[in-house]
């Protein structure tokens, strides 16, 4: 049984990138190879959830759903062939992580390691916003969608990932809801501000991400009543840092 649940697991990101590398040579395939291979996603979440469909499950739905959405759509906007294979590959190794650590977390709970969906969450979480921003910037550039549609996606989607990082960090959920609704609303203002800046998409989504990854860490320890000044202090400093350099080193155009 041990080994018949490692396979189902490997079939994860191998079905991804399958369905990428596959939908990259022939567009025609997209329609049906990335929708299967997101179902094959759901079924192995509920597979391991033991066949529970509750709430529970679609809480942790929603990091694997939502970074290989994400890693999808910036995956569209790679021109250059090595940029994509580590996309597609990176991404299908994160995949595989997360659903090994929901595997020990419902079915091995004595291999399980305090903590580890916590932090995993939230890396996850950072690199999906960076995904989805600069997807969304790269939408509005290349497409001409309307911004109003691209926010709307985008502020449902950071709420979600917001809420389900509060949730797994075992916050009550009305703190859950007012948090995820502060901060999504924070970050579509500083995403319709950096839409102004003369950069790439990349640099705006990065800017949007470090901003995310600081008022997660400031609301979490906050909530917690664990907010010390250190803390506040090395959250300001790597934001500072990060923003600074990518601003200096940043081609604006």
């Amino acid at each position: 049984m041990f080994i018949l649940r490692e396979i189902i697991l490997l079939l994860i990101p191998a079905g991804w990138f399958a369905a990428l590398e596959l939908s990259r040579q022939n567009t025609e395939l997209f329609w049906y190879l990335v929708p299967l291979a997101f179902v094959q996603q759901i079924i192995t979440v509920w597979y391991l959830a033991k066949f529970r469909f509750n709430f529970t499950t679609f809480i942790f739905l929603i990091s694997p759903i939502i970074f290989a959405f994400s890693s999808l759509l910036i995956s569209l906007f790679l021109v250059n062939e090595v940029l994509f294979y580590v996309i597609s590959a990176g991404g299908a190794l994160i995949l595989y992580i997360i659903l090994k650590q929901y595997q020990l977390y419902f079915r091995y709970p004595f291999k399980y390691q305090p903590y580890t969906l916590e932090s995993l969450s939230m890396y996850t979480s950072i690199v999906s916003v960076f995904f989805l921003a600069c997807s969304a910037y790269g939408l509005l550039l290349f497409t001409g969608l309307d911004w109003q549609f691209v926010l709307l996606g985008l502020s449902l989607i950071v709420g979600l990932l917001c809420y389900q990082f509060f949730w797994i960090n075992k916050i009550e959920s009305k703190k859950s809801l007012l948090f995820s609704f502060v901060i999504t609303l924070i970050e579509m203002e500083v995403f319709f501000a950096v839409t102004y800046f003369p950069t790439s998409y990349f640099v705006s989504g990065f800017i949007l991400a470090s901003i995310y990854y600081a008022m997660l860490g400031f609301s979490k320890y906050y909530i917690q009543n664990t907010l010390s000044k250190a803390r506040v202090w090395g959250y300001l400093i790597v934001l500072f840092v990060t923003l600074l350099g990518v601003i200096i080193t940043a081609q604006w155009s």
